[in-house]
């Protein structure tokens, strides 16, 4: 049971996964993207990691934004070790888009917000759910950034998090607070001993795998509800989109929990 849904790991029989996918992710992001340009038609841009999982769930995000009859831009790609992003930035920049969505991981946020800037784009740039810190909403400071969070960050202020904190700084965990990493691997952890205990008595691979499969659960406000079946194995299927505050400076939800678009 992983916190993550890496799409590399499907047709592993036996791998679950609590937390959102890229591919179920860019469907968020286009869905809020529909949300807001109404009866538009957006051209839409994409800055991607080159990696598989990525580039397929681009891909497959992008053939749902034609069936909407919306205009594909640029689709410029990064290799996970990059260290310049001027090439890409000039190519998105030329292409004038309305959107431009995402797949950067946090470390890389600063050097592609600050290009874009430089660059004269002014369209925002809405990401996946592995670059969501809050350190770099922080950072940024703009309202030309969203991303996607499939759980509550450990800095927000919210009645669910308090159990967590107390018990992270009951053990000394409060170190590792930094994104909602931590509160995804928190709720692997709850979904796992939820399905040890209706494994009992006895358990073993299988019957473990068989009570993972009817796992429905909720997860107090940190997050959507937690579900799997034989062909579900990434157990979140929402997420909220997140924007900068500046009165609050913070990070603040600016959708409430919606789904790929269909």
């Amino acid at each position: 049971v992983s916190y993550t849904g890496v799409e590399a790991m499907y047709g592993n029989p036996n791998y679950f996964a609590v937390g959102l996918d890229t591919t179920t992710t860019l469907g968020i992001v286009a869905n809020y993207i529909k949300s807001v340009a109404g009866d538009t038609k957006p051209k839409v841009s994409f800055l991607n990691v080159e990696t598989p999982a990525s580039i397929g769930a681009r891909d497959a995000v992008i053939e749902k934004m034609k069936a909407l009859g919306w205009e594909i831009g640029e689709l410029q790609t990064y290799p996970p070790k990059v260290t310049d992003f001027s090439p890409q930035i000039a190519k998105l920049a030329a292409s004038s888009p309305d959107y431009i969505v995402g797949t950067v991981v946090d470390g890389f946020l600063p050097q592609v917000v600050m290009g874009m800037r430089r660059a004269g784009i002014k369209a925002p740039l809405v990401n996946f759910q592995a670059g969501n810190a809050e350190s770099s909403f922080k950072t940024l400071a703009t309202d030309q950034f969203l991303a996607v969070r499939d759980f509550l960050d450990p800095v927000e202020k919210e009645p669910a998090m308090d159990q967590v904190r107390e018990i992270a700084e009951k053990y000394g965990a409060t170190g590792e607070m930094t994104s909602n990493t931590f509160t995804k691997g928190w709720v692997t952890a709850a979904v796992t001993i939820e399905a040890l205990k209706k494994c009992e008595p006895d358990c073993d691979q299988t019957k473990l795998k068989a009570a993972l499969l009817t796992t429905d659960y909720d997860t107090g406000g940190l997050g959507p509800r937690i579900t799997f079946s034989e062909t579900q194995r990434v157990g979140a299927q929402s997420g909220r989109l997140y924007k900068w505050d500046p009165a609050k400076e913070a990070a603040v939800p600016a959708t409430d929990f919606i789904e790929s678009l269909k």
